[in-house]
């Protein structure tokens, strides 16, 4: 065999190693996108039962949610009846006043004035969304919480609309059962009555405001709730709605939605039925076909990516291979293999250690910074307590029945800034005399609500106002000692004293917020000194924690907070010690 026959069969050789080399990296890849593919599919089936399970969590969340509301309205409708049982037949304020009373019979308005005090204290036991009503049939007079209302008053459409059915079902001309509605202003009205000898007594209670509890969504589904009455009629907000409901009750769409039903005392059937937040299509089916699609997509991107890689990878790499002569070819390939193996390994297993470490360090700082925007988010939503503004709201509208013009626009403008004040920048320590203007504003709102029944007073001077102190600090201890020190029996001195002060050997502002009322429980300051949330009247108040946590954030352990009593049961008094912060000039 001559030398040139060797070295063209020596080349031959090669060239075939090349081309199982070439065929080996072709078949790699495409067993690379088998299993791609194949975990694509098994993703997608994943995604689709996934979607059924959020589904019915979503479902069941909004039923347990609406059971947990339907025992809680519905205790509240059986102490409303046996309430006005008990008014209709045994209240003397109610039996005292005479059948013919009139506007002149001037010895009778302090009968009347205890019985609006009466509707007061009723509204605000009920957390102020029911409201209630005496009427006497033969003087025409119809008393709510604001005002009595004779036959000559002037008269909302509510008062006129209330009048009108009571007038009807005393006379027969209606068929009546323990609760009633009728229309006003465009809204539906629930409202109890309870009568004998032409006298009557009842509550009523606007059906959005009842609804509001039932308002429920979850995961993309609400629940959307509706009255049925004993005569098979339908109450809800809003016609369009009633029509869209006969729709989907029908099976008008695509199918039958799923309805809860509870029982509301003797009012009727209370239906939540579940649809998605479009109200017609089912959010499900479009989020699936959706996923199906970006799925194919997928996997299609794989295959033209796959093509491209070989077209613009692997073939100019057989074209570079050929190019390599044949001890450097052979060097190349055990080099790369063994050499760069084991550095990968190495390599990555250093990798994989520093970003677990980076990985942990992150994990630290976020849960530190959620744990502070929790707590600021809970702080704000506190301080938007919807009963407070459902007070006001209706603070409001009395004002409006009796045309005190001026009033309104001084609620309106102290309310105005009150919000303007609470929605700003809660991480910016703002000037002590700013928070003291927030709270005198506050202060006259609840003026207007209690009148004279407690009275506020600030002492401080001008330098320690200059100081900075966390928003919203001071509001929450005042809050709570009218909400839980002042009542309709007396009234109640409430003291907020701010002062500069040398403590430990360090500028400290001295703070003290005290009371005159009923003063902290056992069970309160035991909940607070164990950082336990306090509930009250059915609700789980969140203001103190909240402060707490605020104030271990900013100040750490150089705050200093204590709760106690004058004397047993008698004036709650909050003391606060927070270093001193200048404002930078």
């Amino acid at each position: 065999m001559t030398g040139m026959e060797i070295v063209m069969k020596k080349m031959d050789r090669k060239k075939k190693q090349r081309l199982r080399k070439s065929r080996s990296i072709v078949r790699s890849t495409m067993e690379l996108m088998i299993p791609v593919c194949v975990l694509f599919a098994v993703l997608l089936l994943f995604l689709f039962r996934n979607m059924g399970e959020a589904k019915e969590m979503a479902y069941r969340y909004m039923q347990d949610m609406a059971t947990v509301n339907a025992a809680r309205v519905n205790e509240d409708i059986s102490k409303i009846n046996s309430e006005m049982v008990y008014l209709i037949q045994q209240d003397k304020n109610i039996q005292g006043l005479p059948n013919d009373i009139t506007p002149q019979t001037t010895e009778y308005y302090k009968l009347l004035q205890d019985i609006i005090s009466l509707n007061k204290m009723l509204k605000i036991r009920y957390g102020g969304s029911y409201f209630f009503y005496e009427y006497i049939a033969a003087a025409e007079l119809l008393v709510l919480d604001k005002s009595p209302y004779f036959s000559v008053s002037m008269k909302s459409d509510v008062a006129l609309e209330l009048e009108k059915v009571i007038k009807g079902y005393l006379s027969g001309e209606r068929k009546r059962s323990e609760w009633n509605y009728f229309s006003a202003e465009g809204e539906e009205y629930l409202f109890c009555f309870y009568e004998t000898g032409g006298r009557a007594v009842g509550c009523i209670i606007a059906l959005g405001d009842l609804f509001t509890n039932f308002n429920i969504s979850n995961l993309g589904y609400e629940g959307i709730p509706y009255l049925v009455m004993e005569n098979g009629e339908i109450l809800m907000q809003g016609q369009e709605d009633k029509r869209e409901i006969q729709i989907l009750l029908n099976g008008g769409y695509f199918h039958k939605p799923t309805v809860y039903s509870y029982q509301l005392g003797r009012i009727g059937q209370l239906n939540l039925l579940i649809a998605s937040n479009e109200g017609i299509l089912d959010k499900i089916i479009i989020l699936q076909l959706a996923n199906s699609i970006l799925a194919i997509s997928i996997i299609l991107g794989v295959g033209v990516i796959t093509f491209i890689y070989y077209k613009k990878i692997l073939a100019p790499m057989r074209q570079f291979v050929k190019q390599l002569s044949d001890s450097e070819e052979e060097k190349w390939i055990h080099d790369t293999e063994d050499q760069q193996i084991l550095e990968l390994e190495m390599a990555s297993a250093e990798f994989r250690e520093m970003m677990r470490q980076i990985q942990s360090l992150k994990i630290a700082i976020y849960e530190k910074e959620l744990m502070h925007s929790r707590t600021e988010l809970e702080y704000v939503q506190e301080q938007i307590n919807s009963h407070f503004y459902l007070n006001c709201i209706s603070v409001i509208h009395g004002m409006a029945e009796m045309h005190h013009a001026e009033d309104i626009v001084l609620m309106s403008e102290k309310l105005s800034d009150y919000v303007r004040y609470v929605v700003n920048d809660s991480y910016v320590l703002r000037e002590i005399r700013q928070e003291i203007a927030h709270i005198k504003d506050y202060i006259d709102i609840q003026k207007m609500r209690y009148e004279d029944f407690f009275h506020f007073e600030v002492i401080s001077d001008e330098e320690v106002e200059k100081c900075l102190i966390p928003p919203l600090v001071l509001q929450v201890f005042v809050e709570n000692a009218i909400n839980h020190g002042v009542n309709f029996e007396r009234q109640v001195e409430i003291t907020l004293y701010i002062v500069e002060e040398r403590y430990h050997g360090e500028d400290y502002i001295y703070i003290c917020i005290s009371d005159t009322g009923g003063g902290f429980t056992d069970e309160s300051l035991d909940k607070i000194k164990n950082g336990k949330s306090i509930e009250y009247n059915g609700r789980r108040h969140v203001g103190v924690q909240n402060t707490l946590k605020r104030l271990q954030i900013i100040y750490g352990d150089r705050a200093e907070i204590n709760f106690f009593n004058m004397s047993e049961h008698y004036g709650a008094v909050v003391e606060l010690r927070i270093p001193v912060f200048h404002p930078t000039t």
